[in-house]
């Protein structure tokens, strides 16, 4: 089957038996052979097409569906669906007619098969090209945008470190951005302190001064202050750097109250990894993470570094013998 990627109004239509592209409102939309094994129309909004780049090469399909990396989203159905038929890899592969390495790859998102193999991919697996593509998981919805869907979910909760900026600052942080300094921050933090710092969350705030930032954590602000910019453009000096320095070292103040379960269950999780012997068994079987999280509270709160989490364990397991 071929398909279409057709413009009407307010949506786009996928028609089959169609191939060419289409470029309409700066968008490129590439249709061809194979993408579906039923004859099916399914309807989207423009908005929920706006992360779409495809390229085709080679005989190979590259694409960005709704913000959605498809090497990577296919990659997890096959997977997903082999492992629930009981499949192996090299299973798998004998019966598709390709190497084990070239379903390891697909699996791991580092490839995608060639479009030939679309239908006995979904033979194999029992499962439909929609499903395969990841089209049938985008619901017919007027205001189908997968971004504002990500961003609603985002603020469901408050989170353990906000970082919010007014309009002039909007510029000097996506090109501070691009920058390896945060994770320099985060490494310093972890170095001197065993702070594993949370993922920041950056967002402007029209409502903000446009010179003016806010640390929150949990939504308390923990830091309002007012950058001055230079007016001379040979002043390198970029705010965010100095944003930055400020919320790591509200992090360091205040880590007590930052700290939660789930940073907790990382730094366990990573101890595992390296010193298997010194966790296994312990955490949560015999402690629990909330009362782990509650003791390093304590210990933070009494200006004691929770770094050495190795002995720290070992004098909690020490307190639960007979």
């Amino acid at each position: 089957m071929i398909v279409l990627f057709l413009f009407y109004r307010q949506y786009v239509f996928i028609l089959e038996n169609y191939s060419f592209i289409l470029k309409r409102h700066d968008y490129i939309f590439y249709a061809n052979a194979t993408l579906s094994l039923t004859p099916t129309i399914h309807c989207f909004t423009p908005a929920s097409f706006m992360g779409i780049m495809t390229s085709y090469s080679s005989n190979r399909l590259e694409a960005k569906t709704g913000g959605i990396n498809m090497k990577e989203n296919m990659g997890e159905v096959i997977c997903q669906y082999r492992q629930n038929l009981k499949m192996t890899q090299d299973d798998f592969a004998y019966r598709l007619g390709v190497t084990p390495q070239a379903v390891s790859r697909w699996e791991r998102g580092n490839g995608l098969p060639d479009l030939s193999l679309i239908k006995g991919i979904c033979g194999i697996l029992h499962i439909s090209a929609d499903t395969l593509l990841g089209i049938s998981d985008n619901p017919i919805t007027e205001n189908n945008n997968l971004q504002m869907e990500q961003e609603i979910r985002h603020n469901l909760f408050a989170e353990p470190v906000a970082l919010e900026f007014g309009e002039a600052l909007i510029p000097y942080v996506l090109e501070g951005y691009k920058t390896d300094y945060l994770n320099q921050k985060r490494n310093d933090l972890a170095k001197k302190y065993g702070i594993l710092m949370p993922v920041i969350r950056l967002r402007d705030n029209l409502a903000l001064d446009k010179s003016s930032y806010r640390i929150l954590s949990y939504d308390y602000v923990l830091r309002e202050a007012h950058m001055k910019l230079s007016a001379d453009e040979s002043d390198i000096t970029n705010p965010y750097y100095e944003m930055l320095d400020c919320m790591v070292e509200e992090c360091r103040k205040n880590y007590s109250q930052i700290l939660n379960k789930q940073l907790v269950k990382t730094m366990i999780d990573n101890l595992k990894e390296l010193y298997p012997g010194t966790a296994d068994g312990l955490v949560p079987e015999k402690i629990s993470y909330l009362k782990l999280t509650d003791h390093l509270r304590c210990m933070l709160e009494q200006g004691k570094s929770i770094r050495d989490l190795i002995h720290i364990l070992e004098e909690m397991e020490r307190e639960l013998l007979p």
